[in-house]
């Protein structure tokens, strides 16, 4: 089947291709001005939180690293959704600028820079750039061009003051937070977690917080106070983690939204195996009644030249079966990203190989499966290392289940009927270059 092409579509990818150049060289020369003048500014940020800190940052000078991206591919929809194929591109670019103020405080400051082409249309399940943004009153985000297919934005993604206190090593501004164990269905990764059809996931994005890292005898205290979007209550949650010999574990409390959690992570490692534990339990703090619980049991072994992962999840966020789905998805968990799936039970899987031992390639198999509704998910991808600082992937995406389907009753709702999860995301296939600096 052929690749459908909208009338004029080669004039808008020439503009946003010009457009995306343009604002490259725009943010480039900006980052620039902005990392020199920054120092001074944060200096003052640092100075009055650590007692009159000197800023050096002109002899401690800027570093800039960073990676390019682009993503080209074809997609298809499953069921009524089914068109044809569908071409997608997208590129992304992202400058990290970092610096030190003196007296132990640094600065980052990181650019990000996305151009998501649809012939179908803005968005997607599967790309660069579909996770959800965490909340933030203050975007730092634009856009530079879009139209109905395409867009090109540009934000800052981190930007922040990290120094040491009394307390603890203490970061303010927007910045990246990862908790939790898990691999495949994360429970307690609360603060921008990716999506699974995620294919840029260098960099978590930032959330904007304040966040406290002490270091007591035997573990670490990690305390975030986070912004939660425009209008809504901040989110604070604390987790205390420890590494003694057989392992690792983690107990964590925090209020997130309408909702007060308990976490605890429990991993147990031997040698390269290691067999985890991921559990959340979430109150609603309107009704006054304990939700169902999200859980997450894993296990690893990783090697020179194989490695492997196996994760059952229960999402107490789910639904048991497909009629429950639309509510789900209108859920305000899944709208800011808190999770990406739709039913309860899960399975899932993921393999890698690489035939020598330097690494150079790399196969993997990434498999989900919905245990509710038998539909399942295949990722494959064969990745090549070029030298130290490029790679280039093939992959794809093959979803199996029970397609949507549209009746043909006038007196019925006119939008199609989600009858699996995993066998509505259609199929999609993709070559993906990235240079890292």
């Amino acid at each position: 089947m052929g690749m459908r092409r909208r009338p004029g579509r080669s004039v808008v990818a020439a503009a946003l291709a010009t457009a995306t150049a343009a604002a490259l060289a725009t943010a480039t020369a900006a980052a620039l001005a902005t990392a020199a003048a920054l120092p001074a500014a944060l200096a003052l940020v640092a100075a009055s939180g650590a007692g009159g800190l000197a800023a050096q940052s002109a002899s401690e000078g800027v570093q800039l690293d960073g990676y390019i991206q682009t993503v080209n591919g074809a997609q298809r929809g499953a069921g009524v959704f089914n068109e044809g194929w569908d071409d997608l591109h997208g590129a992304i670019t992202r400058l990290g600028w970092s610096g030190g103020l003196g007296g132990g405080w640094s600065w980052e400051v990181h650019q990000r820079i996305l151009l998501d082409a649809r012939s179908v249309g803005e968005g997607g399940a599967s790309g660069i750039g579909v996770t959800v943004v965490p909340a933030r009153s203050v975007p730092l985000r634009n856009r530079i061009a879009g139209g109905s297919d395409a867009r090109l934005d540009h934000e800052f993604d981190r930007l922040a003051v990290t120094g040491p206190t009394p307390l603890g090593d203490l970061t303010i501004g927007r910045q990246a937070v990862r908790w939790g164990s898990s691999l495949i269905f994360p429970v307690s990764d609360l603060w921008g977690r990716f999506s699974p059809f995620e294919l840029d996931t260098q960099q978590k994005l930032g959330v904007d917080a304040v966040r406290l890292l002490a270091y007591p005898a035997g573990g670490e205290l990690d305390v975030v106070f986070a912004d939660a979007g425009e209008g809504e209550t901040a989110a604070i949650a604390a987790r205390w983690h420890a590494s003694p010999g057989w392992g690792e574990w983690a107990l964590g409390a925090g209020r997130f939204w309408n909702e007060v959690l308990l976490m605890a992570d429990l991993s147990w490692v031997r040698s390269t195996t290691t067999l985890r534990s991921e559990v959340v339990l979430p109150r609603d703090r309107g009704a006054g009644e304990w939700r169902d619980p999200r859980v997450t049991i894993g296990l690893d072994r990783f090697g020179t030249r194989w490695s492997w992962t196996v994760e059952a999840h229960l999402n107490g966020l789910g639904a048991s079966s497909a009629p429950g789905y639309p509510e789900v998805i209108a859920s305000p968990e899944l709208q800011r990203g808190e999770s990406y799936l739709l039913g309860r039970r899960y399975l899932g899987g993921s393999v890698s190989w690489t035939p020598s031992d330097l690494g150079r390639d790399r196969f993997s198999l990434t498999v989900l499966e919905n245990l509710d509704d038998g539909s399942r998910t295949l990722f494959p991808a064969w990745s090549r290392d070029i030298g130290n600082s490029a790679r280039w992937t093939l992959g794809g995406l093959l979803g199996i289940g029970s397609s949507p389907w549209q009746s043909n009753d006038p007196l019925a709702l006119s939008f199609p009927v989600l009858r699996s999860e995993f066998g509505s995301y259609g199929n999609f296939a993709y070559g993906q270059f990235a240079w890292f600096f």
